[in-house]
């Protein structure tokens, strides 16, 4: 239940996201900010150390792109890479939840959608995701998830707020760097370089 985020740039250990402490995870950046790169060496990190037995994924990449890699592991429910197919994803993980409700049974599932606010434009489906993350943490149903787009308005900013404690945040556009992080001031002068 532990993945693999980089290295400190302060003393060179590796920096860890653990889902006992971050249930979901954002990782937001503009274009060539490294979003997917880190989302994949995440992912492998928590795949190599844990059995399918343990661990099941649900990607959504409607893209086709980045998480493809991932979509023959063993570990793998299923891998959606069109609209109607992420939805239907989506609700076999709120189905999921509510049999959690009754018998909190079963291995951990970790929702991984690249381009989440490609999904939330339609505000069904964003609180359909809102509901899964709000709840989805005590059953062991997990969320990681990269954008470009980190808006105050609409799409993921109240699931932002209230949800995803851990953000993992690259370059994103002019103003809102508070918005994506949820603080005043970033401390980005103290990065080497």
């Amino acid at each position: 239940d532990t993945m693999l985020c980089g290295v400190s740039a302060l003393d060179n250990k590796p920096e860890l996201v653990r889902f006992k402490e971050s249930p979901h995870v954002l990782i937001a950046g503009m274009t060539n900010a490294g979003k997917s790169v880190l989302l994949q060496m995440m992912l492998l990190s928590l795949v190599a150390n844990n059995k399918p037995d343990d661990l099941g994924l649900v990607l959504i990449d409607l893209k086709n792109e980045d998480l493809a890699p991932f979509k023959n592991l063993p570990h793998v429910i299923s891998y959606s890479y069109e609209y109607e197919s992420a939805v239907d994803a989506i609700q076999f993980l709120l189905d999921e939840k509510k049999r959690r409700v009754e018998d909190n049974k079963g291995r951990r599932i970790v929702l991984v959608i690249d381009e989440l606010a490609q999904l939330a434009i339609d505000r069904r489906l964003a609180n359909k995701i809102g509901d899964l993350t709000s709840i989805g943490r005590s059953k062991r149903l997990n969320l990681i998830s990269a954008t470009q787009s980190v808006t105050k308005d609409g799409g993921i900013g109240s699931m932002m707020k209230a949800n995803f404690s851990c953000r993992l945040i690259g370059k994103v556009a002019p103003g809102l760097s508070s918005v994506a992080t949820g603080m005043a001031k970033m401390q980005a002068h103290l990065l080497p370089g």
